[in-house]
């Protein structure tokens, strides 16, 4: 009898530890839901932009601030290129354990509304948060432009249809902009592909293009220094924290953008407890005044959403630039 009871006990243990292993839990586990210990190893954050950027930059703040909060370390990708096509696929096969992440801003909606990108980002992927909404982008042209308020813009676009050279990244935001501005105005552009914010950069200081839509924080220093300037922002109105610089309806352009944002994605499937983890580090970043420091030094206005925020703001936004669809089959 003994001998019997022995060997059922055995049995029982050899049958519990066969199923935490299945489970991936231990004892000590369990009850905790699917990723609570998130991280458990490294994780990437790929970015679907150039290096030198404002996305990119973002990324490596909050890897940053990340690796000392949870003792793991958070390396940053750079994967630009076919419309953020590489990136996006990086995510979809990487595993859903919360071991990657995309950084990506508005770019990654109206690239499928272009024509750019033909998956719709937000049925690929899971969004985690938005760091960022209404971000300050303004029109700049260099210092020695004669091309000096909205109002001398739409003047010139009109009387010669196709001079001024707008550059950026063709299929993104700045595109959809450019399009939308010469529809309203009644003229057109021509337009460069030059590429994310860095290389758009040396694109107006070289003198290769005309006007470019740039995040203000990284243009400030140029504007600082003279090089560039302030031509206005395409808002309904003026940007509390920076409200020096006027909008194109103000001069008379009727015309207006739906406000930049900024996003992090996971893969389809992620334990919903790895997004709460990764959200809460954003949110204890967010309060933490070094961090902040350094990140206002770059230009954001930050307006947080948590996950199920998020992706309500992004589904509305698909929706609301369907409208600019036209204007890329015009083109």
């Amino acid at each position: 009898m003994k001998s019997k009871r022995f060997w059922k006990t055995a049995a029982m243990l050899i049958l519990a530890c066969g199923l935490a292993a299945c489970t991936g839990r231990s004892s000590g586990q369990a009850g905790s839901p699917a990723g609570a210990d998130w991280p458990i190893k490294t994780v990437t954050f790929y970015v679907a932009t150039s290096a030198g950027g404002a996305t990119d930059l973002m990324a490596r703040q909050i890897a940053d601030y990340f690796q000392r909060r949870f003792g793991k370390a958070f390396p940053v990708v750079n994967l630009s290129g076919s419309g953020g096509q590489i990136a996006m696929d990086a995510i979809m096969h990487s595993d859903a354990d919360g071991s990657a992440f995309l950084f990506w801003h508005v770019s990654s909606l109206v690239s499928n509304v272009s024509g750019t990108l033909p998956l719709v980002i937000y049925n690929e992927l899971d969004p985690v948060c938005i760091t960022v909404a209404n971000d300050i982008m303004p029109l700049f042209v260099r210092a020695d432009s004669d091309i000096k308020s909205f109002s001398d813009l739409a003047a010139k676009v009109r009387a010669n249809p196709g001079k001024i050279i707008f550059g950026g990244n063709t299929g993104a935001y700045p595109n959809i902009l450019c399009l939308g501005l010469a529809d309203a105005i009644g003229g057109s552009f021509t337009w460069v592909h030059t590429g994310d914010d860095s290389q758009n950069t040396a694109a107006l200081l070289g003198g290769q293009v005309d006007i470019i839509n740039q995040n203000y924080g990284l243009a400030r220093q140029y504007v600082d220094n003279g090089d560039w300037r302030v031509l206005g922002l395409l808002s309904d109105e003026r940007s509390p924290n920076y409200p020096d610089i006027s909008t194109a309806k103000e001069e008379g352009v009727n015309f207006s953008m739906p406000p930049f944002f900024y996003a992090i994605w996971g893969t389809r499937g992620t334990p919903r407890a790895v997004y709460d983890k990764f959200n809460e580090g954003i949110q204890e970043l967010l309060k933490n005044n070094e961090m902040m420091a350094s990140l206002n030094k770059l230009g954001f206005v930050y307006n947080y959403m948590p996950q199920d925020e998020a992706a309500k703001y992004m589904k509305d936004f698909h929706e609301g630039i369907q409208r600019f669809s036209s204007l890329f089959v015009k083109k």
